[in-house]
């Protein structure tokens, strides 16, 4: 492996991890019971869960649009993060390619790294009904709030996910400041 590729795996991971923390934060602030938080060993795979357990009773228990909050929570972490290598490459670069540092966008992550998310805030869309421009649009307001305004939360949660790779909801609950912002 390259420096450069052992660089791309290390900004993976770290986009992984906070992307999970935010869906598992926001969650959180929400009153959530989820169980657990984990990121994949970089070198291996991409990718992360944050989710229900045997110990948590999971999203079905907020209302629509906090779940789509909660779904567009991990994109929003990774663009409020200004180090988030963009455009996002789902592949390591190869001896002298280069991955250009510019901010992302919603619709690009939402397709890339947040296709998953996409997925379920979509139908969460279908059934809050109305304008889904204009429901996307405050949802995305929203979230971006939330996240900034409990950004500590989010770091501490992924610099821990980081260092752990596995964290259950009680670990992430002992990294929430006091108070959390909602």
């Amino acid at each position: 492996m390259t420096v450069i590729q052992s660089e791309f795996f290390q900004q993976l991971d770290r986009v992984n991890a906070r992307h999970e923390a935010g869906h598992m934060t926001i969650y959180k602030l929400f009153g959530g019971t989820w169980g657990a938080v984990w990121i994949l060993d970089p070198d291996k795979t991409s990718g992360g869960w944050a989710g229900n357990t045997n110990l948590g009773t999971g999203i079905f228990d907020l209302d629509l649009k906090k779940r789509l909050l909660v779904n567009l929570a991990g994109v929003g972490a990774e663009l409020l993060d200004s180090r988030m290598p963009w455009p996002w490459a789902h592949h390591p670069p190869r001896v002298g390619e280069e991955h250009p540092l510019q901010p992302g966008s919603w619709t690009e992550l939402l397709r890339t790294t947040g296709s998953g998310d996409w997925k379920a805030a979509k139908r969460h869309l279908d059934e809050i009904g109305g304008n889904r421009r204009a429901v996307m649009r405050e949802a995305k307001t929203e979230v971006t709030r939330l996240l900034s305004e409990n950004w500590e939360w989010v770091t501490a949660v992924t610099d821990l996910l980081l260092k752990e790779r596995y964290l259950y909801g009680k670990e992430v609950e002992a990294c929430r400041p006091t108070p959390p912002r909602l």
